[in-house]
């Protein structure tokens, strides 16, 4: 149905359709009611650019434009999905055994409604959403007529490129409530939520970069917990890419980031706790798992969700570069001790704990939402530390200044990732951090090919191992 006003989809039935089993557009006053979907391509459920008619206010609504109850969505490449599916209340519904489960997004170009908004998902069950379809586009199934792809028997061709085993993915959304839901056996996140700037779907204007994903409450749901009480946990409860301006999680749990705002008895997040860019690591893992392209068959080979064809370990995008950036990183450090500081204790301990931390970094960068990861910042930004300490003693005094800057927001990613968000930064310290590196690395280069080929003098101040210095002579 499209851009029709008032509507009832009761008791009705939709299979193994290529895309959609029940989609409306620019709709409102709808219902979904006592719906089944299976086989479908894209999803079960698709309100998308469902009537803007929340666009000016904040979660206080007086109505939402479609309503979607007791609804089943199964064995789809999504249970549901909704482009700009704005002002839609979806309640008592089950979604289970698709790939993923639920997916608002505003990542799509030419829809009406950008981006999408106030949405309301509450005591659903979405669950064991681990299918992975994507065989069927690697073995070129999907490249046959439609008539001979046996959609009959199970095949299922994607749509779109999705995490296999994601209860819920809201790239791109804002004021949406997500409230006492089941979420529970989705192996790789029970939600990835992330930002989408405005140009992905063709608004250039500079604010619409950074119009996404605000204002959304995760508030009450049951992580990793059957509505039985049996304990099924997802593969991390929350990825959220660190974005984000207004949000709150009632359930902080299973965190990638590990930290995330939390609400209060209001329901709001605590002062200062907004973000108006990612995370480094998970801009670029959302950037190079959006490059899914099922009519060339193409799978990204660096990005984990692809289910049988997902990268792992060092194949991973954010694991190359960690890793990349630690071999680059390490060596400089080692090159400016052997070549400017291997008289100086304080530079050795800083060399040591400085690689010690990469190391540690790395393998956190592998485990999402591993301790590993802020102990491999505090390692490395205390390192660092004490490398820019010792460089301060040596002709290379202002390389130095930029080796304690690198350190301090190593150390505050530590306290970022590892204890709370810090309050009042508009941006994580993982970006100004790589923000300094990338400044750092060319000048330790410098410094490392131009030094001498032996040891400078050290400050006799700070390093105990540095001789004393003679005693003026009488008068």
């Amino acid at each position: 149905m499209m851009e029709t006003d008032g509507f009832v989809l009761d008791r009705t039935i939709g299979r193994w359709n290529d895309e959609y089993a029940f989609l409306t557009f620019a709709v409102d006053h709808g219902l979904y009611t006592d719906c089944e979907g299976y086989g479908n391509g894209d999803s079960a459920f698709y309100p998308g650019a469902a009537s803007n008619i929340n666009k000016d206010r904040g979660h206080d609504v007086p109505r939402y434009a479609v309503e979607i109850q007791r609804c089943y969505g199964h064995h789809n490449t999504l249970g549901y999905s909704g482009t700009a599916g704005d002002s839609v209340w979806v309640h008592d519904s089950v979604f289970t055994e698709n790939t993923a489960g639920i997916a608002t997004d505003s990542a799509f170009p030419d829809h009406p409604g950008m981006p999408q908004n106030h949405s309301k998902f509450e005591r659903n069950i979405i669950a064991n959403n681990n299918v992975d379809y994507y065989k069927h586009i690697v073995d070129g199934t999907c490249k046959k007529p439609f008539e001979q792809r046996g959609y009959e028997q199970g095949v299922v061709c994607p749509a779109v490129g999705l995490p296999v085993g994601a209860g819920v993915v809201n790239p791109g959304g804002n004021y949406n409530i997500w409230r006492d839901n089941h979420i529970y056996g989705n192996r790789y996140s029970g939600f990835v939520t992330s930002f989408v700037p405005g140009f992905v779907r063709n608004d250039t204007e500079f604010a619409q970069q950074f119009d996404t994903s605000h204002h959304n409450r995760y508030i009450d749901n049951v992580m990793g917990v059957s509505e039985k009480g049996e304990a099924k946990p997802n593969g991390i409860n929350f990825w959220w890419d660190g974005q984000g301006v207004g949000s709150c999680w009632t359930d902080m749990s299973g965190t990638n980031i590990r930290t995330v705002p939390a609400c209060g008895d209001d329901e709001l997040p605590a002062p200062g706790t907004h973000r108006y860019l990612g995370e480094p690591a998970g801009t670029l893992k959302m950037y190079a798992c959006a490059g899914y392209d099922g009519g060339r068959q193409h799978l990204p080979s660096d990005c984990d969700w692809y289910g049988a064809y997902a990268a792992h370990g060092l194949e991973r995008i954010e694991v190359k570069w960690a890793f990349g950036g630690a071999v680059v990183l390490g060596l400089l450090a080692i090159g400016l001790y052997y070549r400017r500081l291997r008289a100086s204790k304080r530079g050795l301990v800083g060399l040591l704990l400085a690689v010690g931390g990469l190391v540690v970094g790395v393998f956190g960068t592998i485990e999402m939402g591993s301790v590993l990861h802020p102990i491999g910042l505090a390692l490395y930004g205390a390192g660092f530390a004490l490398l820019g300490l010792a460089l301060r003693a040596t002709p290379a005094r202002k390389l130095g200044v930029m080796t304690l800057l690198v350190a301090v927001f190593a150390l505050l990613g530590a306290v970022d990732h590892g204890l709370l968000m810090i309050p009042y930064l508009p941006v994580s310290p993982a970006l100004l951090r790589v923000l300094m590196e990338i400044v750092w690395i060319p000048w330790a280069l410098g410094a490392v090919l131009a030094a001498p080929r032996t040891a400078t003098a050290v400050d006799p101040a700070t390093d105990p191992a540095a001789p004393a210095a003679p005693e003026p002579a009488a008068a």
